[in-house]
């Protein structure tokens, strides 16, 4: 599972007797979970992981062919199903609104919201190589299992930074995920 740790330390002890709850969301960070998943290559199970299936199927340059397999390759999979969409890097976002499907032709990767026909979802969380390649993910998001033990762990903690006028929140939970069908995901990199 994946550890997850906020910490938020407070100037005013009175805001934090008004509104703890708001202060305590807006101090966690989910963006840990985000790069193990979508941006690494070193985690376990991670979408970019050596060896995970499916994954390394498109690199270079952008093209309206790598687009399309990251679809096909679920497809032939059986997969095509539910939730599908691409996630990507907003930089490779941009690539697509001005990378042309074909020659000749006013017709771009990305078109009125959708790349291939499905949603693009993008965050800067995702993979960058050293190649400067954005990572890009299709597939049928149902198939994510994201499992959460033991809600958020709140510790209100009046002394460490007393000196200094503050109190520390720290927020603790454990996450994991997992992918429900390999098949359901095809993931590569462009740029």
């Amino acid at each position: 599972g994946e550890h997850v740790e906020s910490v938020v330390e407070v100037l005013a002890k009175g805001l934090l007797h008004h509104h703890v709850l708001e202060i305590a969301v807006c101090g966690w960070n989910d963006a840990n979970i985000d790069r193990d998943i979508l941006g690494s290559t070193d985690q376990p199970d991670g979408f970019f992981t050596a060896g995970a299936a499916n994954t390394g199927l498109t690199s270079g340059s952008t093209t309206w062919a790598n687009v399309v397999l990251l679809e096909s390759t679920v497809d032939v999979n059986n997969a095509l199903t539910q939730n599908l969409c691409y996630i990507t890097h907003p930089s490779l976002k941009g690539t697509f609104k001005t990378t042309v499907k074909a020659a000749n032709t006013a017709a771009f990767v990305y078109d009125n919201g959708n790349v291939n026909g499905y949603p693009v979802i993008t965050t800067s969380h995702m993979l960058k190589n050293a190649s400067s390649e954005y990572g890009i993910i299709f597939g049928n998001w149902a198939d994510l299992i994201i499992g959460s033990w033991s809600g958020l762990d709140l510790v209100i903690d009046p002394y460490t930074v007393a000196t200094y006028g503050k109190v520390r929140i720290v927020i603790n939970a454990y996450f994991d995920v997992k992918k429900r069908r390999n098949e359901s995901f095809a993931a590569g990199t462009m740029k």
